[in-house]
């Protein structure tokens, strides 16, 4: 079930309504889980922006030369430097586990 807010005046009325209607809120929340429709921040995160969380951070020397390049290439994608790296980095290793 789908619930339809209302727009509010304050946010007292906003709290009373919240209040009022907690438990067919309640049982929208555990219906929608129930069904598999809830995610987490995190999953979709991952999902709808292709994101990779590290589990680990590595320090790597570098030239000037060749971060200039390196964030040169990610500002073009729209990356940071370190997102380039881990991206380029990750796309390496399936390179080799495809080989």
């Amino acid at each position: 079930m789908a619930l339809n807010l209302p727009e509010f005046a304050s946010e007292k009325e906003e709290a009373d309504w919240w209040y009022d209607h907690r438990k067919e809120v309640s049982d929208d929340f555990a219906a929608s889980a129930a069904e598999g429709k809830i995610r987490s921040v995190r999953d979709m995160l991952l999902e709808d922006h292709n994101l990779i969380l590290p589990d680990a951070f590595v320090s790597l020397p570098m030239s000037n030369a060749d971060l200039a390049k390196v964030k040169e290439i990610a500002a073009k994608q729209g990356l940071g430097a370190e997102e380039y790296l881990s991206k380029a980095v990750h796309a390496i290793l399936e390179a080799e586990r495809a080989a």
